[in-house]
């Protein structure tokens, strides 16, 4: 499959099915490593300044509230964080304190993490998909929780300002993989050709009138591809809370992109127009 054609598809499908061609799961050996290091969970730090923009304070505790987790890959040496600090309005000191190799050209490195180094299966099975990764984290979903529709290739448009390097061209998908640890049968993902070109309020998202809604639940010992292009949203309406592993990554990674192809190949969902 020639670049073009696999770039194609991968900004085309809303959910990728990699289970049957990726190396298998240790579910119960990362899951085991879960419940010893869960104590480190944190709630998500938005990076927004609710003082200069208090109409999103609600949104801001909202998500504290909501979604939580702990980084086993990171520029930050601590994992026992959820600061999302690819935002222009993080205090980036802070971040910085948190421990922070960088490279010749002033990014962050992405390496284990104080807790991912302790979750030795954890790592071995990330590192036998990718050559290279970029964040990968542990995200609790709580019960009832939702996470709106936003889009990841609209932010990197607008948060120029960055501690890590962008994996792949500006503009470009950053690929999400989930691997669910703790599920329930009313969690889901949703993916819609929505887009917003006023990049400058690309949190008020508004569904398009008639906008097709691609909704998919991930089952245990299943690794899905979620799209990242075009906006989409987490929603867990079960009783009890959803944890996955979550590997952000460039979809051009040559270790993992025969496993993408092969199911492209197999794929016989929806295609968003």
């Amino acid at each position: 499959m020639n670049d073009r054609d696999y770039d194609d598809a991968v900004r085309r499908i809303p959910h990728l099915n990699l289970t049957d061609f990726v190396p298998k799961v240790p579910l119960s050996k990362i899951l085991e490593e879960y419940e010893k290091e869960k104590f480190n969970i944190s709630c998500f730090e938005y990076g927004v300044d609710t003082e200069k923009n208090p109409n999103l304070i609600g949104i801001v505790e909202y998500l504290k509230n909501n979604w939580k987790g702990f980084g086993v890959i990171d520029i930050t040496d601590r994992g026992d964080h959820m600061i999302d600090y690819h935002k222009e309005a993080v205090n980036h000191e802070e971040v910085k304190a948190l421990g922070i190799a960088f490279d010749e050209n002033g990014f962050g490195i992405y390496k284990p993490t104080d807790i991912g180094r302790r979750m030795t299966n954890t790592l071995e099975y990330v590192y036998s998909l990718f050559k290279v990764t970029g964040r990968v984290r542990f995200s609790m979903l709580c019960s009832r929780g939702v996470i709106g529709y936003h889009n990841h290739e609209v932010k990197s448009l607008i948060d120029r300002k960055r501690l890590s390097k962008p994996l792949i061209a500006e503009g470009s998908n950053r690929s999400a993989i989930h691997i669910p640890i703790i599920e329930n049968p009313k969690s889901f993902h949703l993916v819609t050709r929505g887009w917003s070109h006023d990049y400058t309020d690309s949190d008020r998202f508004q569904l398009p009138e008639n906008a097709v809604e691609y909704i998919q639940h991930y089952a245990i010992n299943e690794v899905w591809m979620f799209n990242a292009v075009h906006y989409h949203k987490a929603a867990n309406l079960g009783d009890t809370d959803r944890v996955h592993l979550l590997c952000y990554f460039d979809h051009m990674d040559e270790k993992i992109r025969p496993y993408i192809e092969s199911a492209i190949e197999n794929y016989q969902g929806p295609w968003i127009d």
